[in-house]
């Protein structure tokens, strides 16, 4: 069974990944609106916006750095003819894709928790703006592992060619 999930995700993986956020969002959302109702998330934003947020700013704008230098050495490696094996690999348009997509769920959470330090006049939109960070948040770690596991894998390539180049 695992077997048949993993054949079925993984040829449309960026698109499970981001429909399972919007699933998970919608819990959320679910949860905070309906089960627990929206004056405990109000109550929260009201006595913790300015810990949480200030800190999600900089930690999801950092990541958006790392992702973005982990970008450019590796398209300097790809444009050296350095790492043939990706190139040649069907794979190739989806190491751009998960490049892109993490530096677009980074840049939008970090918009999106910077915006809710905004104090608007309605809780509604205050509660609304959390949702979305929260999506772009979780977006945001699902592209990060996955780069993480390029990084990871680009490293294992290089080493073993640096390794047999020595031999």
């Amino acid at each position: 069974m695992a077997a048949r999930f993993r054949d079925r995700w993984e040829p449309e993986f960026l698109r499970n990944e981001l429909w399972a956020c919007w699933a998970l969002t919608g819990m959320l959302v679910i949860l905070s609106e309906i089960i627990l109702g929206p004056d405990q998330l109000d109550d929260y934003l009201g006595s913790n916006r300015f810990v949480v947020f200030p800190a999600m700013v900089g930690v999801e704008g950092a990541l958006l750095g790392l992702v973005i230098a982990a970008s450019a050495l590796v398209l300097d490696r790809l444009a050296e003819g350095r790492l043939a094996l990706v190139q040649q690999s069907r794979h190739v348009g989806d190491l751009t894709a998960i490049f892109k997509s993490a530096m677009v769920a980074l840049g939008g959470a970090t918009v999106a928790a910077v915006l809710a330090l905004t104090l608007t006049t309605c809780a509604a939109v205050d509660r609304a703006i959390v949702y979305v960070w929260a999506l772009l948040t979780l977006l945001a770690i699902a592209r990060l592992g996955r780069v993480i596991w390029i990084v990871g894998y680009m490293l294992d390539i290089v080493t073993h060619e640096k390794s047999t180049e020595e031999e």
